[in-house]
């Protein structure tokens, strides 16, 4: 392909293919069709950008998004059919709107969460030259904040809920055992609700989603605690136990110098050993290599359990709430009595 150099139609900008036809000849055929689209085209696609003539298409032309090229046909831009419609006394088209950049709520608050790393990442720099770097970063961030596209999608919505708080208090005697525990209800809608539990200093929240049109009160009181405290948090029910690990870890040892699976010297080195497990706060302080001569190869199975007494103080918080809500009288006895 070669530039045109006629410029007696179209400049030098447009490319013909010199092996098909002369330069003449193109834009003789060029013109036709432009001068047949302005004549014939009824009406502008709002979504395209350009327009094509096909005299193999039913209707003689094709829209297209973008303008096209390497095809069997010639491509105009909607500036070029309507400077030839006015040429020829006619009307020009109304131009397509311009598109919006549409901003998501998704990315609108990745892009806040984004700005609060960087921000707190500019903070623990020790570097001037990463301060400086991540502050360029940041710049960008806001930038894309405040652009107007975003600006007219991120209108602010304020939406009504029902909230109640309740504080619990006189809580250090039997059974609860706690310090002061406020607690706070919000119902989005029937069947959705969170809630936020506050006691020394820690908090736990919680949300659901479809709660079978309860009240979040009605269907807190009713689950489990124990299922609650899995959505309250992450902690386990259970802790290795390492000091009774210590007192089954020296039994064995007796057990295998009994059916002399070990020697005296072998018993006398081990059963000493076992002596610091009760040390141990997680499994990789535990010497390997003799846990597996008492316990065998897979020696951690062997390790015991405790309830964990974080686990079981959460659990407290959860019956105080429980014994709290319906206190305060704030239960619907209207809604369905279904277990969710």
């Amino acid at each position: 392909m070669k530039k045109c150099d006629c410029l007696n139609f179209c400049g030098d900008d447009t490319r013909i293919d010199p092996y098909s036809e002369s330069c003449v000849d193109y834009h003789h055929r060029r013109t036709a069709a432009l001068k047949w689209l302005a004549d014939y085209v009824p009406c502008w696609d709002p979504s395209a950008t350009h327009i094509m003539r096909c005299t193999w298409h039913p209707v003689g032309y094709l829209f297209f998004a973008d303008e096209i090229t390497g095809t069997q046909g010639f491509a105009f831009s909607l500036e070029e059919l309507d400077r030839e419609r006015v040429r020829i006394g006619r009307s020009a088209f109304a131009a397509p709107p311009q598109k919006q950049n549409a901003v998501s709520e998704e990315a609108r608050e990745t892009l806040h969460n984004l700005a609060q790393g960087l921000d707190t990442l500019k903070r623990n720099a020790n570097d001037a030259y990463d301060r400086n770097y991540i502050a360029a970063m940041l710049k960008d961030v806001d930038g894309l904040l405040t652009t107007s596209a975003v600006k007219g999608r991120l209108t602010m919505k304020a939406e009504l809920t029902t909230v109640r708080k309740l504080n619990l208090t006189d809580l250090m005697g039997e059974p609860h055992k706690l310090d002061p525990v406020s607690v706070i209800l919000e119902d989005f809608e029937p069947g959705k609700g969170k809630i936020i539990i506050e006691c020394y200093g820690q908090s736990w929240s919680a949300y659901w989603g479809s709660m079978g049109g309860k009240s979040i009160a009605n269907f807190f009181c009713r689950c489990d605690e124990h299922y609650i405290a899995n959505k309250l948090s992450g902690i386990s029910g259970d802790i290795p136990d390492y000091e009774a690990l210590e007192t089954s870890a020296k039994r064995e040892v007796c057990r295998l110098r009994r059916e002399r699976d070990l020697t005296g010297s072998e018993a006398r080195d081990l059963y000493d050993d076992a002596g610091s497990f009760s040390y141990a706060e997680c499994a990789s302080d535990l010497n390997g290599r003799d846990m597996a001569a008492i316990f065998g190869q897979e020696w951690w199975h062997s390790i015991p359990d405790k309830p964990n007494p974080d686990y079981q103080y959460l659990c407290r918080i959860i019956k105080a709430v429980q014994t709290g809500i319906q206190a305060a009288g704030v239960l619907k006895v209207t809604e369905g009595s279904g277990h969710e």
